[in-house]
This record gives C-alpha cells, structure tokens and sequence, in this order.
C-alpha cells in the first residue's frame, strides 16, 4: 500500500523550492538552502585561487559538506559543526593562498565565520 503513496510524493519534486513547498519556510530548510549557497561560493572561490601550495586544505573543504548529513536537530548541529570546522580551514587556505581575495568569495568565506 505504501508503494503507489510513495510514487505519488516523489512526483511532487518538482514543487522543491516554489510557492507551493509547504515545507519551504522550515527553519531547517532555509538553513539547508543557505548553506547549499554558502558552499557553491566557496568552491567557487576555492577553484579560483587553487594552487598546489592549498591543494590539499581544498579538498578537506570540499569534503566537509559530506559530514551535514541527519534530520531535525542532528542535522542542525553538524551543520553548526561544518561550519565551525569550514571557518577554520579557509583561514588556513587564505594563508596558502597567494593571490588577493575576489568580493564574492571574501564574502562566502565571512558568513561561515
């Protein structure tokens, strides 16, 4: 019986981020989008600037989304804890970097801080 609910909910994707997701203005869901945004600025910035000399803090950076994963509250604190740990490493990976920071990326990096 679950089988044609679930076919008929997964044919709602389409409604993802429109005014018509009724789960769009969760807290959760506005933190996730954020940080979706906040991240494709990042890697962004990251290829950019790639050097050998940072090569390496940038794929730690990349793979630090991989950790905010759960639901509810869990989720919220790996969040939190992503963050906290990307801050970390673009200050690090400013360091390595030679070359002067563009605004977009200056600002991507400021709101993980």
């Amino acid at each position: 019986w679950l089988t044609p609910v679930l076919k008929a909910v997964s044919k709602l994707k389409g409604l993802r981020e429109t005014p018509l997701d009724v789960l769009r203005l969760d807290p959760l869901r506005r933190a996730e989008r954020a940080f979706r945004d906040d991240y494709i600025a990042l890697v962004e910035k990251m290829a950019r600037e790639l050097k050998p000399e940072n090569h390496g803090l940038a794929v730690e950076m990349a793979n630090a989304a991989l950790d905010a994963r759960g639901y509810g509250h869990i989720k919220e604190q790996k969040l939190a804890q992503v963050k906290s740990r990307l801050a970390g490493l673009a200050k690090a990976f400013d360091g390595a970097s030679l070359t002067p920071q563009a605004p977009s990326g200056a600002d991507a990096m400021r709101r993980f801080g």
